[in-house]
């Protein structure tokens, strides 16, 4: 008991303790820490340009500058400084070296259809200059996946019509027109299924527009959707993993490669 009871008081001390310490982190947070964010941008700017500065040479006569840009556009740089400077600027396209490949920014492009999908690759880091853009496999992916999951003929058509509604009130090819595009996409995979599984805002609706038997009775066919879903899944991790393997490949990461060949 007597245990006890010195266990409880120091458990309540503690307690106390910790509240304090607590309300004092508080109270230095609200006093300080506008100062330290302010300090903090000021030092990233500074950083920023001194990086910057760094790539930047010149002398009384001429300036040498040093940077990254799409290759494809290369070509058109040129012709834009000859038409504004003639010969007095020379572009010089210089071999990416081993040791740079780490610090190369990366550009996405992608078709028309992709394109949208980009804005879901943004959320995590850009590809390594080496890998493989996964765009292309989020935009088979992602919308077959929706689709098999909601499956509603009804459902798809709102989808598509809220879709239609972001890319006509979007201003440019901002987010809400991309979010609107991948919606779109989405919506006629969840139409298609739909069909398949013979749903209208449910079985009520199906059967209200002539759908009696459905190729696919999710209710019923509990095994084959599981096969379906099982081989999916089974493409989706393999092909991952595929892009992984090259990827390695590419950027001469032998042990990686390896290791993902015996992971397929």
């Amino acid at each position: 008991r007597d245990k006890l009871e010195a266990a409880r008081a120091r458990h309540e001390a503690l307690s106390a303790e910790a509240a304090k310490i607590d309300a004092e982190a508080r109270d230095f947070a609200v006093a300080w820490r506008g100062h330290y964010e302010a300090m903090l941008a000021w030092l990233r700017q500074r950083l920023s340009l001194l990086r910057t500065s760094a790539e930047v040479y010149e002398t009384d006569r001429c300036f040498v500058m040093f940077g990254w840009m799409p290759s494809a556009g290369v070509d058109r740089f040129r012709q834009s400084l000859a038409e504004h400077h003639g010969d007095a600027v020379v572009v010089e396209e210089k071999e990416i070296l081993q040791k740079e490949l780490e610090d190369v920014p990366v550009s996405l492009r992608n078709p028309g259809y992709f394109r949208p999908f980009e804005l879901l690759v943004r959320l995590l880091p850009t590809p390594r200059y080496t890998s493989i853009d996964p765009t292309p496999f989020i935009g088979i992916f992602f919308p077959l996946f929706f689709g098999m999951i909601l499956g509603d003929v009804g459902y798809g058509i709102l989808l598509a019509f809220v879709a239609a509604g972001l890319v006509a009130f979007a201003k440019g090819r901002n987010i809400r027109r991309q979010v609107g595009q991948i919606l779109f996409a989405a919506s006629i995979y969840t139409i298609i299924f739909g069909v398949l599984y013979g749903e209208l805002f449910g079985e009520a609706g199906a059967r209200l527009i002539g759908i009696e038997e459905p190729l696919i009775d999710r209710r019923k066919s509990i095994m084959p959707m599981l096969y379906f879903t099982m081989a999916v899944g089974t493409v989706h991790v393999l092909v991952g993993l595929a892009l992984g393997f090259l990827s390695a490949l590419r950027g001469h990461r032998r042990n990686e490669a390896i290791f993902k060949l015996f992971s397929i």
